[in-house]
């Protein structure tokens, strides 16, 4: 009997067997989707993106643990998708469609009369089966915790499958009658309806094997409560530092030549919700261990409205805070935050940090990772999403598959900070849209949605504005006097690290001269903001000199001052002093590269990178040292060249 299959068994169909102008799927016609159910969407788009990445050249063991697809599976979709219609085009993403008729296929076997189909002869065959013994009811209890009796702690599918195997043998089924002795694996078919029942009965699956967040979630959704407990968006949050697991590298131009140096590994921070695991903030942390500073800046991404997060070259980073999705979300502050290592985070600008905040602290680990399942749920999703597939991480080739240190493989690939920050943002922001992180099978966003939409959500507590005695997060209070600065200039100034600051509004206030006020400062020095004791605002003040040309940092002003070469009395007002010191660091970097052995990284260039960020230089251009010309070049001795030039005057004084 000849008929039409929805999914035949099409011929498989490897990348190497298809020329490389035939892989660009960019070109592929794609169907409209905008009708289709949520499930098939998914399914679509995960057999695309494997599909993608399959003729890009990825590993085939990271695309089957990627998308949870056997390569065999990607093959034949891939035939599918080169088949040609009665025009000559190819049919592309097209043939990803659920129930395309691509080609006729002959049945290898017909039906029995009155016999229920099983898994060999059509798809569908377990359901047929469960439906037709009636145990589709009992699967569903079983899968959902309903069984009397012991209860175990989560449903498995290799005990469904013992349960279905001994109960259809003592209906008289044989081995060959088992809807799971098919082609296709009866452990995946099963895997997919115990999640069809997950995805209808979410309510009672989660009640029956969900944490507690998740149960008090159900029961707000549902008109049980009135109040999350301890689970509502922006009540707590979680904390902590992790290592971004690639190596960057640091351009340095000689001569025109652009080389790269590999750095040290970066710390990014992750500021994570712990009752709809959204992430509300991060930052990454140019140097090798978590530094205040870092905190500081994640805080302030989360909570500061308009704030821009920016990547090492300067260029501002991928939507992935839930204020970027939702502006009602922004200068959103919490009630408690859970920190970990609380000896590095600890510091004056945390401390202010908190009192603007109104936020309540709690220091140290909590006992372990199970603990915390947002953070390390975030950490690890960073981990194998991303950097795990970086080749500065593992070391791999992406063409032989021959491991490689992984500071060699940064440099071959061109692999700088800046593709490492847009991998660790890009999975905070898919972590924000995906369902898997979510609550209730929604992403973070749509939780928070409906709990802003909910009649007695309590007010969200904003940002209170900064006033004189308490600044803007991450920036101090200190109090300088007025000073004049001379006898014959009247005009007044405040000084701060061997700088003078002042502005066109406090160099007339006489008034002023030897009273204190209050001056903010920032992580920017080339600008202050000042306020009188009580409270009036008296502007930003600018730097004088070279340190009010061009933007720095504490750490670049205290490098310049501790370097001798540097003093004002050899270069003077010069603009170009913070550049020359960057350009002796990178010559010290580039000595350190040249006696390091091959692909080790180099101590010091995440540091250059660093300051290059706060300073907004993008390169440092550097030239070779003069080589000395050979004829003048002699390797004579002092003692002999000294005789000579003693002989000489004699014979002068002679001569004369």
């Amino acid at each position: 009997m000849s008929i039409k299959t929805a999914f035949p068994p099409a011929p498989r169909l490897a990348r190497r067997n298809i020329a490389p102008e035939d892989r660009e799927t960019w070109e592929w016609r794609r169907p409209d989707t905008s009708g289709w159910t949520d499930d098939e969407r998914k399914r679509y788009q995960r057999f695309e993106a494997a599909i993608v990445d399959y003729l890009a050249g990825e590993k085939v063991t990271l695309i089957e643990t990627k998308y949870r697809l056997r390569i065999s599976q990607v093959q034949e979709q891939l035939a599918r998708a080169m088949v040609k219609d009665d025009e000559g085009i190819r049919l592309g993403f097209c043939a990803l469609v659920k129930f395309l008729h691509t080609k006729t296929q002959n049945r290898r076997k017909t039906l029995p009369t009155g016999a229920y189909p099983t898994g060999p002869q059509c798809k569908g065959g377990l359901v047929h089966v469960l439906s037709a013994e009636g145990l589709y009811p009992e699967l569903e209890a079983r899968v959902l915790g309903k069984i009397k009796g012991r209860k175990e702690s989560k449903v498995s599918i290799l005990a469904l499958q013992k349960w279905l195997t001994a109960t259809l043998t003592e209906r008289g089924y044989k081995k060959e009658q088992y809807p799971f002795n098919t082609e296709i694996p009866f452990y995946s078919s099963l895997s997919r309806l115990v999640q069809k029942i997950k995805d209808q009965n979410a309510a009672e699956y989660i009640a029956a094997y969900g944490d507690k967040n998740q149960v008090a979630n159900i029961s707000v959704m549902s008109g049980g409560q009135h109040r999350r407990t301890r689970s509502r968006p922006f009540d707590e949050v979680e904390i902590d530092e992790h290592k971004l697991h690639g190596i960057g590298t640091v351009r340095i131009i000689v001569d025109g030549i652009t080389k790269k140096i590999p750095a040290e590994r970066a710390v990014g921070i992750a500021i994570v919700d712990r009752g709809t695991g959204g992430i509300l903030g991060g930052a990454v942390c140019l140097s090798p261990e978590a530094k205040a500073d870092a905190l500081i800046e994640a805080i302030r991404s989360a909570v500061i409205p308009n704030y821009v997060v920016a990547l090492p070259s300067g260029k501002p980073a991928p939507p992935f805070r839930t204020c970027d999705f939702d502006p009602r979300l922004a200068g959103c502050v919490w009630s408690a935050a859970y920190i970990d290592n609380a000896k590095i985070h600890i510091s004056d600008q945390y401390l202010e940090a908190t009192k603007r905040l109104g936020a309540q602290t709690c220091y140290g680990p909590l006992g372990s990772w199970s603990g915390r399942p947002r953070i390390e749920g975030t950490f690890s999703r960073i981990v194998k999403g991303k950097f795990d597939r970086l080749p500065s991480t593992t070391g791999l080739d992406k063409g032989g598959g021959s491991r490689r240190p992984p500071a060699e493989q940064a440099i071959a690939y061109d692999i700088d900070h800046d593709d490492l920050c847009l991998a660790f943002y890009g999975t905070l922001g898919e972590i924000n849209t995906d369902v898997a992180h979510g609550l209730l099978y929604q992403t973070p966003l749509h939780v928070i949605d409906d709990y802003l939409k909910s009649v007695d959500h309590p007010i969200l507590r904003r940002l209170p504005p900064a006033m004189a005695l308490t600044p803007e997060i991450g920036e101090q209070v200190v109090y300088r006097p007025v000073r004049q600065r001379s006898a014959d200039n009247p005009n007044l100034y405040v000084s701060y690290m061997g700088c003078k600051y002042t502005n066109e509004a406090l160099s007339r206030r006489l008034d002023l001269l030897g009273e204190r006020i209050a001056v903010h400062i920032a992580q920017n020095l080339r600008y202050l903001k000042a306020f009188e004791l009580n409270g009036r605002p008296l502007g930003q003040l600018k730097a004088d000199g070279i340190w009010g040309m061009t933007d720095h940092t504490h750490e670049i002003r205290r490098a310049v001052f501790r370097d001798k070469s540097l003093k004002f009395g050899q270069h003077g007002q010069s603009p170009e002093l913070i550049s020359t010191m960057l350009a002796k660091k990178a010559r010290k970097i580039l000595t350190k590269n040249e006696k390091r052995p091959r692909g080790g990284v180099v101590k010091g260039a995440i540091e250059l990178q660093r300051m290059m960020q706060a300073t907004g230089i993008a390169e440092v251009v550097l030239k070779s040292p003069p080589v000395p010309d050979a004829a003048l070049a002699t390797t004579k001795s002092a003692a002999v060249r000294a005789r000579e030039a003693l002989l000489a005057r004699e014979k002068q004084r002679g001569g004369k």
